[in-house]
C-alpha cells in the first residue's frame, strides 16, 4: 500500500504540472493489461537483477544522486522530474511538454507508469532562428520520476543561420571532451558509473555488445513506443532473451552520451559543408535498469498476488453434481 500511496503522490504532482506548467498527459486510453500465468511463471527462472543496492526505489533514488555528471542544456542526469522540467522552462519558455503514460495495469490498480515526457516538435527558441524538440526519459513506479534520459534535436531551417560542422564539434567537445568513439557524424562518449570516460577499445566492446539492448533514449527518439516500455515493466529489461541477462551486468554499468548532425553542401557556392539539425542523446543506463527492474518486480509481485486470490477463490467453489 505504500509503493501505491508514493506514486498515487506522483501522479498528482505530474496533474498539477499539467495545469499549472503547460503540459499535456497523452495515454494511449486502453483497457488493464491482465499477465497470462506463462509472464507470471517466467519471473522465477529469470536473472535475479535486485539487490540492496539495485532495483528498489530507494536504490534507484541512490543512483539517482550519483548520475549528474552528464547534462544537456543544464538537465542533469538523476535530477528529479520537477527540476529537470524547471530547468528546461527556464532554457525555453515556449516548450509545451507531452507526457505519455503506459496503459494501466490490472494488478496494480490507481498506478500510472509514466515512460516520458516530450516537447511538441521543432518548438521555436527565444530571440534564435532554430528550432528544437526535447524530451526526458524517467524511472517509474514504485520509484520517484527521475531523468534517465534526455535529448534534444536542434534544426536550422534557414541557410543562413546553419553552423559548419567544425563548429558543432568544437562545441561538442567543449562540453563533454574527446569523445570515445568518432563515426563521422555521430560521436559517441561513454562513462562508466563512477563518471569516468571509457576510450577505446573497450568502448567498441561495450557499444558493440550493448546497443541492442540500449534501443530507448539511442534510437530516433520520435519512434519511441509505449509498447517498448511495456514489454520491459512486463517481461523484465531483458525481455528479448526470456529475462535472461546475456552480458552479467555489461549494459547496465554505462552512461552514453551521443551526437549525430546532418550538414550538407549550399548549391552554388563554395563552403563548408553547413548543418541542417543536430541531436543530441543521454543516457544513464544504469539509473535505467534500476528503475525498470524496481517496476518490473512490483508488477510481478502483485500480479502473483492476484493470481493466488482467484486460485484460492475458485478453489472455494462447490463441486458440481455430475
Amino acid at each position: 500500500m505504500q509503493k501505491k500511496t508514493i506514486r498515487t503522490g506522483s501522479l498528482f504532482f505530474l496533474m498539477a504540472m499539467v495545469w499549472a506548467s503547460g503540459l499535456f498527459s497523452v495515454s494511449a486510453g486502453e483497457p488493464p493489461v491482465q499477465l497470462r500465468p506463462d509472464q507470471i511463471q517466467q519471473a522465477a527462472s529469470e536473472t535475479q537483477l535486485q539487490t540492496a543496492d539495485f532495483g528498489t526505489p530507494d536504490a534507484t533514488a541512490n543512483i539517482a544522486a550519483k548520475a549528474g555528471f552528464v547534462d544537456v542544456i543544464g538537465v542533469k542526469l538523476g535530477m528529479p522530474l520537477k527540476a529537470a522540467l524547471d530547468a528546461l522552462k527556464a532554457h525555453n519558455p515556449n516548450l509545451m511538454m507531452e507526457t505519455v503514460t503506459l496503459p494501466p495495469y490490472e494488478a496494480l490498480p490507481g498506478v500510472v507508469m509514466t515512460p516520458w515526457l516530450a516537447s511538441k516538435k521543432n518548438t521555436n527558441i527565444p530571440s534564435s532562428e532554430e528550432k528544437e524538440t526535447v524530451g526526458v526519459l524517467v524511472t517509474m513506479a514504485p520509484s520517484e520520476p527521475f531523468v534517465w534520459g534526455m535529448w534534444r534535436e536542434v534544426l536550422y531551417e534557414k541557410e543562413d543561420s546553419r553552423p559548419t560542422t567544425d563548429t558543432i564539434v568544437t562545441g561538442l567537445r567543449k562540453k563533454y571532451g574527446q569523445e570515445s568513439l568518432n563515426e563521422g557524424m555521430r560521436l559517441t562518449w561513454l562513462y562508466d558509473a563512477q563518471g569516468q570516460q571509457v576510450m577505446k577499445p573497450k568502448a567498441n566492446e561495450v557499444m558493440s555488445k550493448c546497443m541492442s539492448m540500449w534501443t530507448v533514449g539511442m534510437a530516433v527518439t520520435t519512434q519511441l513506443q509505449p509498447g517498448y516500455i511495456n514489454r520491459q515493466i512486463v517481461g523484465s529489461y531483458f525481455n528479448s532473451s526470456y529475462g535472461k541477462d546475456p552480458f552479467s551486468g555489461l549494459c547496465q554499468s554505462y552512461a552514453v552520451v551521443q551526437a549525430e548532425y546532418l550538414a550538407q553542401s549550399s548549391l552554388g557556392k563554395t563552403s563548408p559543408p553547413l548543418v541542417v539539425n543536430v541531436a543530441v542523446r543521454a543516457t544513464n543506463r544504469q539509473l535505467e535498469v534500476s528503475g525498470v527492474t524496481a517496476s518490473h518486480t512490483l508488477l510481478m509481485r502483485e500480479a502473483t498476488k492476484l493470481a493466488d486470490k482467484r486460485k484460492g477463490d475458485a478453489e472455494k467453489h462447490a463441486v458440481p453434481k455430475f
